[in-house]
């Protein structure tokens, strides 16, 4: 008897389910690479991507970049820190496009529903290293001197 989809996805859904709650560091847990199609960008450090989690299973998911915290564009401080993550926003739709990317060092973020990561563009380029090297790293958008 060949087991079915019902059964797969049954099996995928026990195993992440498991993940949030079972008490194990996540870091290092699916290192990756796992490939990606970029749907959107949500601001500089935040993507909605789907991902081949399974043999011709997709899942889209929302990530978060690891190691950098761009400026705000929903609830910013100022109205410097959201005109700055507007270009931050820019920079990544220029830095990824809408096309693949790679996924590696994979765990559940700290909010439901997305996963933290780092990011690769297609030609192999770190997107944190590269906001970080453009300038979109700093915290305190909102200073005088700014």
């Amino acid at each position: 008897m060949r087991a079915g989809p019902p059964f797969f996805l049954a099996l995928f859904w026990l195993v992440i389910a498991d993940i949030p709650f079972s008490g194990r560091a996540l870091a290092g847990d699916l290192p990756g690479p796992v490939r990606g199609q970029v749907v959107r960008v949500i601001d500089g450090d935040s993507l909605e991507v789907t991902v081949m989690i399974w043999l011709d299973m997709w899942l889209t998911t929302k990530v978060r970049l690891a190691d950098i915290d761009t400026p705000e564009i929903w609830r910013p401080a100022c109205a410097k820190e959201r005109i700055v993550g507007e270009q931050a926003k820019a920079f990544t739709e220029r830095f990824i496009g809408f096309g693949q990317v790679q996924l590696f060092d994979i765990h559940y973020g700290k909010y439901a529903g997305r996963v933290v990561a780092r990011v690769e563009n297609a030609k192999g380029q770190d997107l944190s290293q590269a906001l970080l090297a453009a300038g979109f790293g700093e915290r305190d958008w909102c200073a005088a001197d700014h």
